[in-house]
């Protein structure tokens, strides 16, 4: 019963002082300016369908296959699982901080312009508004209507007012331990609080909590100043679904609720990277493809010329999928429900393994088995060497090394 009351206090300190003001870093946040039709401009935070960091991903869809005018219609080659005469058109992904500008140019239609100054036409959906914190604090909700452009930039040295705690931390799956930026998500893969019921009214939110164990039935084991609290009094609201958590270079890992052993909090200082000036270049993709299958070579040697039967291999500038391009874009595969959005810029290698499955080398050492998606199994739709406009399917690929 002492026991009971202790936590009830603690609880009730917790609840109280919870609350902040400033954001804890403005460097973190989407800052820049939007020009209205009417040449006005507002320079301030800025939120698009809910994301206010620059680590978040920005989605959106190519409007065609840049590649598919360099193939027959005449069905004499075949792509993804459909068997289309024609390469699919897939999403175009890359990270808010990699966007140097947006700028609406039809009723459904957006104009990226990334840091290299290249552009890029992409399908969007303008039902949601955009929300710019000024730097008095106010706020303004705009239509895209409205817009002329969007701007991005660094924030200078102020913080987003009432904006929830940055949570730093390290969530421990079925699959691996993750360390990121975390986020809580429900079904629609909207934005929630990851927050911690004790019956109908109070919530502890995780920024108060240093570690949280999962048990059954959605109850957990919740750590506070070294105060381990049990699994009878502490639930997960319904809402919270999955953790996103966002690496610092590598992507994001979405991770169901039922796969998830532990969360544990960091501090602020432990993270580095996701502001505007620390993404990387934008460049095209560069690599080497290895065949599966033998071709005859051609060796000449002094006084005799002989043919030798060796793997083929093709080295250059290549687009994966018959799509991405660039190292600043994204593939997605998954594994025990987990799911993987990898920036191609941080992985080594990819070695497909089966119809379904493929082998993930990345730069920093770490392998990962994926599969499901489009990007890593059977329904990939190859890839196209650029420079010398060679295709190749999928099922002939042994290993793509991706060159830096």
């Amino acid at each position: 019963m002492k026991m009971k009351i202790k936590y009830t206090v603690l609880l009730a300190l917790i609840l109280t002082f919870s609350s902040t003001v400033f954001a804890e870093d403005g460097k973190f946040y989407i800052y820049g300016k939007c020009t209205l039709v009417e040449n006005t401009e507002l320079e301030g935070f800025i939120s698009i369908k809910g994301d206010k960091l620059w680590i978040s991903q920005f989605i959106s869809t190519k409007l065609d296959n840049p590649y598919a005018k360099l193939f027959p219609t005449d069905g004499s080659i075949r792509f993804g699982e459909n068997r289309n005469y024609l390469p699919a058109t897939h999403s175009f992904i890359c990270r808010y901080n990699d966007i140097k500008q947006l700028r609406p140019i039809a009723k459904d239609r957006l104009e990226i312009t990334i840091k290299n100054n290249r552009s890029i036409d992409v399908e969007y959906n303008f039902e949601n508004t955009i929300t710019i914190q000024l730097p008095d604090g106010t706020t303004k909700i705009l239509n895209w209507e409205t817009i002329a452009k969007l701007s991005f930039m660094q924030a200078p040295q102020i913080n987003p007012r009432n904006y929830p705690k940055l949570k730093i931390g390290s969530v421990e799956s079925t699959q691996g331990i993750y360390f990121g930026v975390i986020q809580g998500l429900n079904y629609s893969n909207q934005i929630v609080p990851i927050q911690i019921t004790q019956g109908p009214d109070e919530n502890i939110d995780f920024s108060e909590i240093d570690k949280l164990e999962c048990n059954k039935d959605r109850q957990v084991n919740i750590t506070i100043d070294n105060i381990l609290l049990n699994a009878d009094n502490f639930r997960v609201k319904k809402s919270l679904t999955k953790i996103r958590v966002n690496l610092s270079t590598m992507g994001s890992i979405d991770v169901p609720w039922e796969r998830i052993k532990s969360i544990k909090r960091s501090d602020l200082n432990e993270f580095q990277g996701a502001t505007y000036e620390s993404s990387i270049e934008p460049k095209r993709l560069n690599g080497e493809v290895k065949l599966n299958y033998k071709q005859n070579k051609v060796i000449v040697k002094p006084n005799e010329v002989d043919v030798e039967a060796v793997y083929a291999t093709h080295i250059g500038p290549l687009a994966y999928d018959l799509d991405e391009a660039l190292n600043i874009e994204f593939i997605e595969g998954r594994n025990d429900g987990i799911i993987y959005r990898l920036m191609l810029d941080g992985i080594k290698s990819i070695e497909p393994k089966n119809y379904n499955y493929s082998l993930i080398h990345m730069k920093n050492g770490s392998k990962l088995s994926l599969g499901a998606d489009h990007d890593v199994s059977f329904k990939n739709d190859g890839i196209l060497m650029l420079n010398t406009k060679s295709y190749i399917p999928w099922r002939y690929i042994d290993i793509i090394h991706f060159n830096d």
